[in-house]
């Protein structure tokens, strides 16, 4: 019955995946960007960053996120896609994340 109760409760006090937007931090705004997106193939004129922890629902988000930032972008080219392993600090303690940063 112990064993029971502690899985109920490490069940229900399991974090939701949340979005950067309803965590009330703001993301840049690429319609400020003063050099625009190449589409000759050759070097990238800018950055987006993405993360998420390590976990199978956390990186099925991102790569929601991913895909929809690049929906919205159409302009833009991929030029280099760089993956990094590493450790996540936040208010909630540190984490492994995985950091995706997606060069245009």
């Amino acid at each position: 019955m112990l064993e029971q109760n502690r899985i109920k409760h490490d069940v229900e006090t399991k974090p939701k995946i949340r979005t950067l937007a309803s965590m009330g931090s703001t993301t840049e705004d690429e319609s400020s960007w003063q050099r625009h997106a190449k589409m000759t193939g050759q070097g990238a004129t800018h950055v987006k960053s993405f993360h998420c922890k390590l976990q199978g629902a956390a990186l099925k988000h991102l790569d929601q996120q991913i895909n929809a930032w690049l929906e919205g972008h159409e302009n833009c080219e991929i030029k280099l896609v760089t993956p990094q392993v590493g450790e996540w600090s936040d208010n909630l303690g540190k984490a492994c994340h995985l950091i995706v940063q997606v060069w245009v």
